[in-house]
């Protein structure tokens, strides 16, 4: 370099200053925009010890909160939750019971009680649960919806039924188009879209000194205890079986899990057609694989369909051990370094349907106050969702609707 020409040498400097500013520039925005991602805080202080913990009540006080949230109490608005969505934006860090036991304390805070509904994917049938104590409703999509479907369905529901404003958290763009159409055809009411990511921090901001003394989970109620894990006896046949359902529902999961990610490369636009082909053929074998993993109906529905009736016959499984499998499930994926797959909140999610059915004491007729049903629109909804999974005889309210 000391050999070139000093003109020449001044040239290049001229030449390449600018580009390593504007790098520098770069590297510094991505840094910034790493560290103020709401989900990718969540998860840092999810994963993180003391320090990190500290760090983030300094930045949720620094931080003004989404106003849609805070004002919702006064405005007169219901809070529509797609509960996947927010978990996936949290990277699954919270179970479902984790997430309902924050709601619960965020509800009450905000003064929203009777006003929060959340709408969970998956559950052996569609139903509808009011927790009285908590304040909040919990529906279920069931097998053959999802819960963006119900939430596109019922705003109008809410909209129609008790003139609310509608505040829906998610961050799924079609879900978001459908809320808008059912909206604007239901009249007055205004609705209002929240991104997760501001939703986990208002939530944290709420609970966070909370939930620190008191880390216990509705899904923990029902849950195996470790010490007491059928693994030491070994020569129990029902152990025996246990184990042999589990390693199928793991193959079945990952399997189920390719299968999906394989079907979104192949919806994806552009891309060769050779490579189509080949994401083809790699499909096909999937679903070979997939199929014979079970050799007869799909270990999932065996563990997690309610009863008979519902479709696989005399394959499913007594409720006892479909219980006792769920609950090992769900111990088995707190210690788990894979990531969660459908599969797993297929599990997860009708292990909450069965421990709210037991403490609503749900048992096929309507348990839901007609006080609180006339009060609380997230208890009328759920009487609402009941009805029309047949799980209710209508009222006179339902069947105008």
């Amino acid at each position: 370099y000391r050999h070139v020409p000093a003109n020449q040498r001044k040239m290049c400097q001229s030449y390449f200053k600018p580009i390593g500013t504007s790098l520098h520039l770069l590297i510094l925005l991505l840094l910034l925009a790493s560290f103020c991602s709401p989900a990718a805080s969540f998860a840092a202080r999810s994963k993180g010890g003391g320090s990190s913990n500290s760090k983030s009540r300094h930045h949720l006080r620094n931080s003004s909160p989404d106003r849609r949230l805070t004002s919702a109490s006064i405005t007169n608005s219901t809070i529509l939750i797609d509960v996947e969505n927010v978990r996936g934006k949290s990277g699954f860090e919270l179970s479902h019971g984790q997430l309902l036991d924050r709601c619960t304390v965020w509800a009450d805070r905000r003064g929203l009680y009777g006003r929060v509904m959340l709408f969970v994917d998956h559950g052996s049938e569609p139903s509808g649960y009011w927790l009285q104590d908590r304040g909040v409703g919990v529906v279920f999509a069931g097998p053959s919806l999802k819960a963006d479907d119900v939430i596109a369905r019922d705003v109008s529901y809410f909209q129609r039924e008790f003139g609310l404003d509608c505040v829906v958290i998610t961050a799924d763009r079609e879900l978001m188009r459908r809320c808008h159409r059912a909206s604007s055809r239901s009249g007055r009411a205004r609705l209002e879209l929240v991104p997760p990511g501001n939703f986990l921090e208002d939530l944290e901001r709420v609970v966070y000194d909370r939930m620190q003394d008191q880390q216990q989970s509705i899904s923990t109620d029902a849950s195996v205890d470790e010490s007491e894990d059928t693994g030491n006896d070994e020569d129990d046949p029902v152990n025996e079986l246990a184990a042999e359902i589990e390693r199928k529902m793991e193959r079945e999961i990952q399997l189920w899990g390719q299968v999906v990610d394989t079907e979104i490369q192949l919806k994806r636009r552009g891309g060769s057609q050779k490579k189509k082909q080949k994401l083809s053929k790699q499909l096909y074998s999937l679903k070979e694989k997939l199929a014979a993993v079970n050799d007869g109906p799909s270990t999932l529905e065996r563990v997690t369909v309610a009863s008979p009736a519902s479709g696989s016959g005399s394959a499913v499984l007594p409720r006892e051990l479909q219980n006792d499998l769920m609950s090992r499930w769900e111990g088995r994926r707190k210690n788990s370094l894979r990531a969660e797959r459908t599969g797993d909140r297929v599990v997860l999610a009708e292990l909450l349907r069965r421990n709210l059915d037991v403490i609503t004491s749900f048992d096929g007729s309507d348990n839901i106050d007609g006080v609180d049903d006339a009060l609380y629109p997230a208890s009328a909804h759920s009487r609402y969702v009941n009805v029309l999974a047949g799980r209710l005889f209508p009222s006179s309210r339902e069947t105008r609707s």
